[in-house]
């Protein structure tokens, strides 16, 4: 498993899978040209990060717990990121797509809300 809290962009390049893995699935969060409605050109991130951390890693062990995924990737950026860079990453490796497909929702579903990572939008 990798978790990555992090000030820089986030590298799409993806290893090659084990023997075992028959589903991949990637989110991409991706910042949009508005938020609540307003248009703005960039959003801010802050997080408390050793929360952030501690939250992150305790979402990744649930998702273990709950469904049998080989691997999980965690990155999410902190700091102004531009409308149409990505400020998320989820990659959840499984046997069978389902599970990876299952798994992958409910890690971005929980961590919007119980992960300490907030945003601001930057007007336009």
């Amino acid at each position: 498993d990798e978790l990555l809290i992090t000030d820089r962009p986030i590298d799409g390049a993806e290893a090659v899978v084990a023997g075992d893995v028959g589903g991949v699935v990637v989110f991409w969060g991706v910042v949009r040209d508005r938020e609540d409605r307003q248009p703005i050109t960039a959003l801010e991130y802050t997080a408390y990060r050793e929360m952030a951390a501690h939250q992150f890693q305790k979402l990744i062990e649930e998702t273990k717990r709950r469904w049998p995924v080989k691997r999980i990737r965690v990155i999410h950026r902190l700091g102004v990121i531009k409308v149409g860079e990505a400020s998320l990453l989820v990659r959840v490796e499984a046997a069978h797509r389902g599970e990876a497909f299952a798994a992958a929702q409910f890690l971005v579903d929980e961590l919007k809300q119980k992960v300490p990572i907030w945003k601001r939008g930057v007007p336009a």
